[in-house]
């Protein structure tokens, strides 16, 4: 086996895509969010934020207490759930208002400068792109 070349975290993701000539990623990933920008595929702008998906399901299992008998949630059920696209976090237990308040508090204490910064270069004309890869 043979490293033909190591790519920064997120940018793999972009290999095999028709890219724009200009584009905006934003890659949620379980620690961190990136905010990158690409001309012609070179990236232009790279920022890590410090605030990933774990953030959001870390506060899901502790403000789902009071559906859960009082205890807290398991943060894996809960990433369970949300990756196969429900809220079911078990047959008795939906998690969609919990989810629902939490994910607007993350959005805005955590993700809405980064969103804004995309929104404002898809205005001018940037494709951008939202991704989260797969975690095991």
């Amino acid at each position: 086996m043979e490293v033909l070349k190591v790519v920064p975290e997120g940018m793999g993701a972009l290999f095999g895509q028709a890219l724009p000539k200009k584009l905006t990623v934003i890659d949620f990933g379980n620690g961190t969010t990136l905010y990158s920008r690409y001309t012609q595929g070179k990236r232009e702008v790279h920022t890590p934020y410090p605030v990933g998906i774990e953030v959001l399901i870390d506060e899901i299992a502790q403000k789902m207490k009071h559906l859960n008998g009082g205890k807290l949630g398991d943060p894996l059920k809960v990433r369970y759930a949300l990756k196969m696209g429900h809220t079911r976090y078990s047959r008795d237990i939906d998690i969609r208002d919990v989810y629902t308040a939490c994910f607007k508090d993350w959005y805005e204490k955590y993700l809405k400068k980064v969103v804004n910064m995309a929104l404002g270069a898809k205005h001018t004309g940037v494709s951008c792109w939202m991704m989260q890869l797969p975690q095991k």
